[in-house]
């Protein structure tokens, strides 16, 4: 399953509406998902689910058009690593809360007590990751975390599904494509810097595009990615 996202579409319109344009207009579409935000209202953006390379290429390649208007399609972003945490004493990186064996420190305003037993409702809320008024489990610290265990997180190294390959009596290594130069190179440093894959992907489309004339686009499926290249328009 991969997906893509379409932007622009109002909270008026329904994800069920979206479905349906989108399969009249011959796309193979699994699911569409409203992308929420921070502060839980809907946002503009719709995550579209399908199994269906195809409808994956044809989106990033013409957008999608609802209600005869074309949106933005652009490849869903690869999410950042989530760190380890501990529910009973808060800490990053090192345990979970079934392991700890830690005194347990209150999420909503950080003294040495379960969350369960807070008797500070009414007061403002402390973090004790940076000390602002927020309760710690709501991920809005100033101050990230820096445990060493996090800071060594290892990202799951990205790769591009194996293609089928026909069984041939020569045993001469065919010279790569363009293609396969840009999934290489373009693979290569975004697992070198797993934490700027989206920058990665930018700057190899800048370069695919000046260099070879070539549009690239990138679609994330867990480990795997979906690589879409195309030639530029002519000028």
């Amino acid at each position: 399953m991969v997906s893509v996202v379409i932007r622009g579409v109002p909270p008026c319109t329904s994800v069920e509406e979206v479905e349906a344009v989108l399969r009249t207009e011959g796309h193979t579409i699994s699911k569409c998902l409203r992308i929420i935000t921070e502060h839980g209202t809907p946002s503009y953006i719709i995550r579209v689910l399908t199994s269906h390379q195809l409808t994956i290429d044809e989106l990033l390649r013409h957008g999608a058009y609802i209600y005869k208007r074309r949106h933005r399609v652009e490849p869903s972003r690869t999410q950042p690593p989530i760190p380890l945490r501990c529910e009973t004493c808060r800490t990053y990186g090192e345990h979970t809360a079934s392991e700890c064996t830690n005194h347990p420190i209150c999420g909503y305003c950080s003294e040495p007590y379960p969350t369960k037993n807070c008797t500070n409702l009414q007061n403002s809320p402390k973090c004790n990751q940076c000390q602002q008024q927020h309760p710690t489990y709501s991920y809005k610290g100033q101050v990230k975390p820096t445990s060493t265990a996090e800071n060594n997180l290892a990202a799951i190294p990205l790769r591009t599904p194996e293609p089928d390959r026909a069984v041939s009596n020569n045993n001469a290594t065919p010279a790569p494509n363009i293609e396969q130069i840009i999934q290489f190179i373009t693979l290569t440093f975004q697992n070198l810097y797993p934490r700027n894959r989206n920058s990665v992907i930018h700057k190899v489309k800048l370069a695919a595009l000046d260099i070879f004339k070539e549009h690239v686009h990138a679609t994330y499926s867990g480990p795997y990615v979906f690589f879409t290249i195309s030639p530029a328009s002519p000028t």
